[in-house]
């Protein structure tokens, strides 16, 4: 009688297993990798209130497309379904996560790789591929615990908003403010006091850096000013080489050191950059300001930066759109290693644009008084969106940029702003019912060509492009104290609040520091001998 053969065996290797069989649907199906994938996409869609099917539903269904091509690859190359499933999980989460991630934690200074991130995931990718190339088992198990994270976290991002935001567009509506909506009153007490305009304009460099370094003479606008009344330092500098660090001593009228920078972060228990970002708003000028009779107004063209405002603030004007969802998914994912310069261009534009538009039409302005106004633009700060006439440059990557062409970029950008202010500048002054006080100044230098937040070249042009900024103050009356001849930030409301009250604050000795890998260090010795011998570029 012929012998039957024997039944086929199964092993740990073979896509459907006996045991698979007979596990739950939840167990044995991964749904994993795509549920990690929709995490991401659906916390940007919750967290900038975009609507999902015009910005996120293209992304997603070319995340699940490349996904399912991953898992077919990795299948078929490890012959085994369900450990190819394991293996994409782990790089979805290594290719999505990681740049929040490491962000997070440069941030509470745990770590300082941010930019590094690559090199983490070309050792970290690898070695799991081999780890889970190399086990014997099918790694059944993982796919219960995996699925139940990965949804979870994707019902926690539905939970928490994700619903309404599928039909909403733009902007809540509560956040925006018209112009018609000001009602105030101003104090019959405070009617004769200057209203008092700050306008921060990122990264605009200094006379000496602009001439040296990038080879443009920008005396015909610092004549524009001295002919409006403004005094202007030639030898301007920074105290700091980062914005925040920067606005928080401006706004304190004190340097940002090491010590008070642990101070603040024990006070409020928060991250280095969250903690010194509430100094800026939640400071002692602002104090000063209220008590005196002062109502505070702020323009910008962030919708996030809400959050940081004093809420005792009597008007936020924002402007401008949403960001786009397409930057913002690339800069959160590995892709932002190839190329970190993949923004919102024509967002940018509109945004900065409205700022500059508001502040022109000063009239809504003027029917409060007297007002402190705060505003900050991004600009001549990249990224580069204005030539000079105002049109919009070619797209580029500053990786492949030439030093040429780079500089040509900030001058260009730099030229549409002074255009700008010096529009701007005629109408804040004939629609003010008091001869008004007008700052203009820069939190650092341009930062851009050879400047750098961590700055480690101390020769002149990069101390220069990292430190040197503009100082221009207009003062209501005649006979104040002439602007000293090196000047520098943190003296800046010492010097204002002495003029305009009477006040007795003592002017600073220039200290300078770097921010460098979570923490802050002084470079005092460094560039207080540039600073001291810079060249004054008289016309």
């Amino acid at each position: 009688m012929p012998s039957c053969p024997p039944p086929p065996k199964f092993t740990g290797r073979d896509t459907f297993s006996s045991r698979s069989k007979k596990s739950s649907f939840w167990n044995w199906i991964p749904f994993h990798p795509f549920l990690f994938a929709a995490h991401t996409i659906l916390f940007l869609v919750v967290h900038n209130n975009v609507e999902f099917w015009a910005n996120a539903a293209v992304p997603m269904m070319i995340a699940f497309a490349v996904i399912a091509l991953e898992l077919l690859v990795f299948g078929l190359v490890l012959r085994d379904f369900r450990k190819g499933a394991v293996l994409v999980s782990i790089w979805t989460i290594v290719f999505f996560w990681s740049m929040p991630l490491f962000g997070m934690m440069r941030e509470t200074g745990i770590v300082h790789l941010g930019s590094d991130v690559k090199y983490v995931f070309l050792i970290f990718f690898p070695l799991s591929a081999w780890l889970v190339w190399r086990t014997k088992s099918s790694l059944e198990s993982l796919h219960l615990p995996l699925n139940t994270i990965s949804s979870t976290l994707v019902l926690f991002v539905l939970v928490s908003g994700i619903m309404p935001s599928f039909g909403a567009v733009g902007l809540k509506d509560e956040n925006v403010v018209s112009h018609s909506q000001i009602s105030m009153s101003p104090d019959s007490g405070t009617a004769d006091l200057p209203d008092l305009y700050l306008i921060v304009v990122d990264g605009f460099g200094g006379k000496e850096c602009l001439d040296k370094v990038y080879g443009y003479d920008d005396e015909p606008f610092y004549a524009f000013l001295e002919q409006q009344g403004f005094q202007v330092s030639r030898n301007a500098f920074s105290n700091y080489s980062r914005t925040n660090l920067s606005m928080s001593s401006i706004m304190n009228l004190d340097y940002h050191d090491k010590v008070l920078s642990e101070q603040i972060m024990k006070k409020h228990s928060e991250p280095f950059d969250r903690a010194v970002e509430k100094k800026i708003h939640d400071s002692f000028v602002d104090d000063f300001l209220r008590e005196k009779g002062y109502q505070r107004i702020l323009i910008t063209e962030f919708v996030n930066e809400l959050e940081k405002f004093r809420p005792d603030t009597e008007k936020t004007f924002h402007f401008g759109k949403s960001p786009e969802f397409f930057p913002l998914l690339w800069n959160s994912t590995l892709l932002t290693t190839i190329n970190d310069n993949i923004v919102d261009r024509e967002a940018n534009r509109l945004q900065t644009l409205a700022v500059f538009s508001a502040l022109k039409q000063t009239t809504f302005l003027s029917e409060i008084t007297p007002k402190y106004v705060h505003t900050h633009i991004v600009c001549p700060h990249a990224p580069f969106v204005f030539n000079e006439d105002g049109s919009c440059p070619e797209p580029y990557n500053e990786k492949f940029l030439s030093s040429e062409r780079k500089a040509e970029l900030y001058v260009q950008q730099h030229k549409f702003v002074v255009r700008q202010l010096e529009d701007i500048i005629p109408v804040l002054i004939e629609n003010s019912k008091t001869d008004p006080v007008i700052i203009i100044l820069s939190d650092h230098s341009t930062r851009w060509l050879r400047g750098f937040t961590g700055i480690t070249d101390f020769q002149r042009d990069p101390i220069l492009d990292t430190y040197q900024n503009i100082i221009a103050i207009r003062l209501p009356g005649e006979g104040h104290t002439p602007l000293p001849e090196h000047f520098h930030n943190v003296n800046l409301f010492r010097y204002v609040l002495n003029e305009l009250f009477g006040t007795n604050y003592e002017m600073l000795p220039p200290r300078f520091f770097r921010h460098v890998k979570g923490r802050v260090d002084e470079t005092t010795e460094k560039v207080l001998p540039v600073f001291q011998d810079t060249e004054t570029l008289s016309p």
